[in-house]
């Protein structure tokens, strides 16, 4: 690229050289002399022989960028002023490379979307720590929402953002809240951002919206490094179960309205396909539908002092693999409810099903869950739910407040029997009894974990069955 860019100059100065000329003024004529072209379009034309065009001074940009294209500091500021679209023919598109201290100002209802449908596009800001590059809105006074966001659409492909300031987007309606917020990733083939600030969005600071099964073709498609998310009107990101293994821990969540990290799942998809780890944050995940399993058995780790609150008629299924949640004394990990007023009953609670394997809760406080479903039976409302035969050790875990029971070992259909570990654990202010036992057998401590004397252990009559 700089090879290319160094040509450039020569070939302009040689023009240069050969003719005294102010910048638009004529350097030839055509050949009926009828019209004449200017030095500006002259280096143009040359620009487009090589095939990277570099942005005039005080540049103003809406349309297509179909063609390499750079942006430098000396253009500052470079000013969006409608709908910009990176994208180029199959199969190498366009590239816009954004330079180390280069100014981007965004115009009202404005965006900037990289790739489209058969037409590659690739976005490379990579500033530095000294010279950032910001993208910001076209105001004197800044308001939230006042441009769109910068879009990663599915024909995005090697986009890298690193130590860029991305501000005051995140127009768009409001009920759209996948749609709302200063970055979009959506199906995009390869993001890596890095060391941006994230901040002041009227939605979310940015939304994963790509499916694990479009995911399972560019894996690790979407990877944040570094990165601070702050001051956003709704949560720092939002994003599908299976992105989250691209967050690493070294993100940074600082005072977003309603919450760090938003995990959707009740409209998308809820499954967790591949081992990932949920790191501990300042801010907390919230949480709606999660399913853990596929054929692959992945483990999902949730490190110590993660509070995740679950959203109204939520659980956390394990269908088939690990949940590994193992806190601290110091720093335990928390499921609760996403109230400001808790209530029993909010959310569903955790659910280990009969293909969870090596699953542990360990310094967890589990509460506010065993919400109700209509006739589905006594064993479903629990905070924690057990069906599986590999066992479940929960160890110096608080279970409480649940709308039913605390702990529920259902085992009626399985030959030998669902079982539990359970050590140093307390059950306060349930509903019901603490620990409910569903089983046809009658040597209940043998196989479920029940240290003896526990209370509400029920032999369920096989003969009614």
């Amino acid at each position: 690229m700089l090879r290319v860019r160094f040509f450039q100059l020569i070939l302009i100065f040689l023009i240069m050289s050969s003719v005294s000329l102010s910048w638009g003024s004529s350097l030839w004529g055509d050949i009926n002399g009828d019209e004449k072209i200017g030095l500006e379009e002259a280096v143009y034309a040359l620009q487009v022989v090589s095939g990277v065009k570099t942005a005039r001074v005080n540049a103003t940009h809406k349309g297509t960028i179909d063609m390499d294209e750079i942006w430098t500091p000396e253009g500052n500021p470079h000013i969006i002023t409608g709908d910009l679209t990176v994208a180029g023919p199959a199969p190498n598109g366009a590239t816009l490379t954004i330079e180390p201290g280069t100014e981007i100002w965004i115009d009202q209802y404005a965006s900037i979307k990289v790739g489209a449908s058969q037409s590659p596009g690739t976005l490379i800001a990579n500033g530095t720590e000294v010279s950032p590059i910001l993208f910001t809105s076209n105001q004197t006074v800044k308001t939230r929402g006042w441009w769109e966001n910068i879009r990663f659409a599915d024909q995005a492909i090697n986009c890298q953002m690193s130590y860029c300031t991305i501000e005051y987007g995140g127009y768009g309606l409001a009920k759209l809240y996948e749609e709302k917020g200063n970055i979009l990733v959506n199906k995009a083939q390869s993001v890596y951002i890095s060391h941006c600030i994230i901040t002041n969005s009227d939605g979310n600071g940015m939304s994963i919206n790509t499916t694990s099964d479009y995911y399972e073709s560019f894996l690790g498609s979407v990877t944040l490094s570094d990165n601070t998310f702050s001051d956003n009107e709704w949560y720092g990101i939002r994003l599908y179960t299976d992105n989250i293994r691209g967050l690493d821990a070294s993100n940074k969540f600082t005072d977003n309205k309603l919450g760090g990290i938003y995990v959707e799942g009740s409209h998308a998809d809820i499954t967790v396909r591949h081992d990932a780890t949920w790191h501990r944050f300042d801010e907390p995940y919230i949480v709606e539908n999660t399913i853990i399993g596929t054929s692959d058995q992945p483990t999902l780790t949730i490190e110590a002092g993660v509070e995740l609150r679950f959203v109204e008629s939520a659980m956390l299924e394990v269908r088939s693999g690990s949940l590994v949640a193992e806190g601290s004394s110091d720093l335990p990990i928390k499921f609760t409810s996403k109230q400001n007023i808790q209530t029993k009953g909010w959310w569903e609670g955790i659910y280990f099903q009969k293909d969870a394997i090596n699953c542990s809760l360990k310094y967890c406080t589990v509460e506010y869950g065993g919400s109700k479903i209509p006739d589905a039976g006594p064993w479903i409302s629990g905070n924690v739910v057990v069906r599986t035969v590999n066992g479940v050790n929960i160890h110096n875990c608080d279970i409480n407040n649940s709308e039913k029971y605390g702990l529920i070992i259902k085992s009626e259909y399985l030959e030998n029997g669902a079982n539990a570990d359970i050590t140093g654990t307390s059950f306060s202010n349930n509903g019901g009894d603490d620990i409910y036992v569903y089983t046809c057998r009658d040597d209940v401590g043998s196989y479920t974990g029940i240290p003896a004397g526990s209370p509400s252990i029920e032999i369920y009559d096989c003969e009614s069955k």
